[in-house]
């Protein structure tokens, strides 16, 4: 029987216990996956495929013949192909392994990459991204430098030949007290750099789907303690209600700890062309309400080209000032 069968006629419900066991972050991360199992549910298979997902026992530790062996179940030629190309896989599954824990294994594999098959939205660096950038790419270039001190370039464009790879791991071992603390102060100024692109980047989406907002009004996630950013979406099937989803999944499957946060963004989006009602705002605002423990909370409504257009995307910013 091919991928889409089987899970087709197995819950998710049935996966989350083999799940849990495979990693130790599925567990705040299970809402993301039941919205990737039903993104499956929903695809469309492609055509015949030649190459079969094989699910096989191995044992570990073999080196080690006075302990016992610890098995570990594997799922091959699941991970990297399109999700269309699996999905029409015929499952291979070695005897004595459940169908639902062999489903947990090629679940995971599949969702290595990302909890869905779509394109990375392109967003342009921000200009703390550049600076963080900027940094690295001078730091590299410190150990870098040809014997005519001209620089290499972009970070990403370096193609050192090997003997010049030498006398950059030479440099960089042998450097003196100087550059250590030269090194150590760039370090710092990268980070800090990068957290303010991250920022940045999150409240360019928010505006980029809404003018219920300001640039001026979300300044204050600069000055955060902590900050932390999830994203939501209604993986529905035709006829289902995508407000409803979205508390479902989360009322089962969101186990994250958001206590120590004490203020919330919740930016709620939909496709220009199901943009949302007044009635799902009204049921998802008061949702989230309920759900988050703070009660310092601003609601965005916006609309934004969404990969399947019936999805709602709901973007979460917690943070403690």
């Amino acid at each position: 029987m091919t991928l889409k069968y089987h899970i087709l006629s197995t819950p998710f419900d049935a996966l989350v216990p083999e799940l849990i066991k495979i990693d130790e972050p599925v567990q705040e991360n299970l809402y993301a996956f039941k919205e990737a199992y039903d993104i499956l549910r929903r695809m469309k298979p492609a055509g015949p495929q030649e190459e079969s997902i094989l699910v096989t026992i191995h044992n570990m530790d073999e080196d080690a013949p006075k302990a016992p062996l610890e098995q570990r179940i594997y799922a091959q030629h699941c991970c990297g192909d399109f999700w269309e190309n699996d999905l029409a896989k015929e499952i291979v599954i070695e005897e004595g392994i459940p169908t639902f824990l062999a489903l947990a294994e090629i679940l995971w594999e599949m969702t290595f990459y990302g909890f869905d098959p779509y394109p990375l939205e392109e967003i342009p660096l921000n200009r703390y991204e550049k600076k963080a950038e900027e940094l690295e790419n001078r730091q590299f270039d410190n150990y870098a430098r040809s014997k005519r001190g001209v620089l290499r370039g972009h970070l990403t464009e370096y193609a050192l030949t090997p003997e010049e790879w030498e006398v950059y791991e030479h440099r960089f071992e042998h450097k003196n007290r100087a550059k250590r603390m030269r090194d150590a102060r760039q370090e710092r100024a990268i980070k800090h750099y990068e957290r303010l692109g991250k920022i940045e980047k999150a409240i360019g989406r928010i505006l980029a789907c809404t003018s219920d907002v300001s640039h001026k009004d979300l300044d204050y996630l600069f000055n955060a303690k902590a900050i932390c950013e999830y994203e939501f979406f209604s993986r529905i099937a035709a006829g289902e209600d995508r407000a409803a989803y979205i508390q479902d999944n989360l009322s089962h499957y969101f186990h994250c700890d958001l206590s120590a946060y004490t203020r919330a963004e919740i930016l709620l989006c939909a496709s220009p062309a199901h943009p949302l009602s007044n009635l799902e705002i009204a049921f998802l605002t008061q949702f989230f309400r309920k759900l988050l423990p703070t009660q310092d909370i601003r609601f965005s409504v916006g609309t934004k080209p969404i990969e399947e257009p019936q999805d709602v995307w709901v973007f979460l910013i917690v943070s403690t000032l």
